[in-house]
């Protein structure tokens, strides 16, 4: 909250701030966004899709002008082992609040991070880069 509630809080007028999380940092945007957190757009990178977080992510949504999901294929293990003890036994790799789901099914985990594949599939765009 500290560092993020000068620019980003419901009520002030800010720049557009735009998230990249990896991996679990996905659930971390999440809860600040449903606490009040305005982003122009949020990159999910690799992050579990939870059942448990489903009501958080539905909160955090209307705080979010455009979100995109990146996901891995068979090489990105963790992101389906983020989440297991979910209370569900479907594995999911496609956030189903997101506006656009990106599958790199090449790509593991970390791999999903990596600047030259940003570069080669365009995506520094989503963040006005």
């Amino acid at each position: 909250r500290w560092y993020i509630g000068r620019h980003c809080w419901r009520g002030k007028a800010h720049p557009p701030v735009n998230f990249l999380a990896h991996s679990h940092g996905g659930q971390i945007a999440a809860y600040a966004l449903a606490q009040g957190v305005l982003v122009d757009t949020l990159i999910t990178v690799g992050t579990p899709v939870r059942r448990d977080m489903r009501q958080i992510w539905k909160n955090a949504r209307p705080n979010v002008r455009r979100w995109v999901h990146i996901h891995g294929g068979s090489r990105d293990l963790w992101q389906l082992l983020g989440a297991v003890f979910d209370g569900s036994l479907a594995l999911r790799r496609e956030m189903p609040l997101a506006d656009l789901n990106i599958a790199e099914p090449e790509a593991g985990h970390g791999d999903l991070l990596s600047p030259k594949l940003w570069t080669r599939r365009g995506w520094w765009s989503y963040l006005g880069a």
